[in-house]
């Protein structure tokens, strides 16, 4: 069950990682469309 429960918590860092990630790039997409719209 220990290597079960390691497994599991190297899969929770991964997602909070993805999940990190992909806030960081919705911070830089809503950022470029900020800037298209004033030109």
């Amino acid at each position: 069950h220990a290597q079960d429960y390691k497994e599991i918590a190297a899969k929770d860092k991964l997602t909070d990682l993805q999940l990190r990630v992909r806030q960081l790039i919705d911070q830089v997409e809503q950022i470029t469309k900020e800037q298209n719209y004033q030109r």
